[in-house]
């Protein structure tokens, strides 16, 4: 059941192409700009790839974050401005409901990527960012990915 509700958000992810890929970072796998571990999916590894939380949407919940979620262990490699990296999801993204869009205005500092709905969004340890990213997505907080592809961890 499982495989096939992550089957099921791979088709949404690629039936959206009009909707952006977002990469934003919110941990270090070395705790030293935030720890990426347990997470929503209960996991203490990423299985040597980088970590994502990927927004309720995404992570198959809807509106809001669950424990161990349909996404949970799926790996998706993600192809930047900057580069490509693979990573598995670790946990869920729920953000602050209210806030508003960042499509709208990335450089509010209130907008809030991963409650927004109207994204693709993939929340990263601080070296996947920057592989993906590179220094322009660093300065900006974000970038845009270019491809998005679930594939085998």
């Amino acid at each position: 059941m499982k495989a096939i509700i992550v089957l099921l958000i791979a088709l949404c992810i690629a039936s959206t192409s009009a909707i952006p890929s977002i990469a934003t970072w919110y941990c270090s796998l070395d705790g030293s700009k935030g720890n990426c571990f347990p997470g929503s999916c209960g996991t203490y590894t990423s299985n040597g790839h980088g970590v994502c939380a990927m927004n309720p949407q995404l992570y198959g919940t809807g509106g809001a974050c669950s424990y161990q979620g349909p996404a949970c262990g799926s790996c998706w490699s993600l192809n930047g401005p900057s580069g490509s990296a693979t990573v598995q999801v670790t946990d869920c993204c729920a953000g602050y409901p209210g806030n508003p869009s960042c499509l709208s205005d990335p450089s509010d500092p209130s907008c809030d990527w991963c409650a927004s709905g109207d994204n693709n969004h993939y929340d990263l340890d601080w070296d996947t960012f920057n592989t993906v990213c590179g220094q322009n997505g660093v300065n900006a907080g974000h970038c845009e990915l270019n491809d998005v592809t679930q594939v085998g961890c």
